[in-house]
């Protein structure tokens, strides 16, 4: 019987996203705030997640793709009330994703905006 490798998961993934957002520019006392878009953008393993989640964006079809996978966890951050999000109209917009060699557009009408909250 084959042995099946699981899924990345977003518990998994939390690490990795914690240390890339918590490294996020900061400019008088403010943290920036990024999108999942952004972090998979400058994660290590992202060709890895769209090779196993799919591409990520709207029209992709995929229902959960790798940045669906990141803004899990990054819920999962705000819910430990280690993150803060806020929302933006996505109308018209379209990302640069580079480990996509491309443009994306959001999946959905609004896109969360992640960022540290002050300590």
């Amino acid at each position: 019987m084959p042995i099946h490798k699981t899924r990345t998961t977003a518990t998994e993934m939390l690490p990795a996203v914690r240390a890339i957002l918590f490294k996020a520019r900061k400019k008088r006392g403010e943290y920036a705030f990024l999108t999942a878009h952004q972090i998979l953008a400058v994660l290590r393993e992202a060709k890895a997640l769209i090779e196993e989640r799919g591409r990520a964006g709207g029209g992709e079809g995929k229902t959960y793709g790798a940045s669906s996978l990141l803004t899990r966890a990054l819920r999962m951050l705000v819910k430990r009330q280690e993150v803060e999000v806020t929302f933006l109209d996505t109308r018209s917009l379209q990302i640069r994703v580079p480990a996509q060699d491309g443009l994306v557009n959001p999946a959905g009408t609004t896109l969360g905006l992640y960022r540290r909250k002050k300590t």
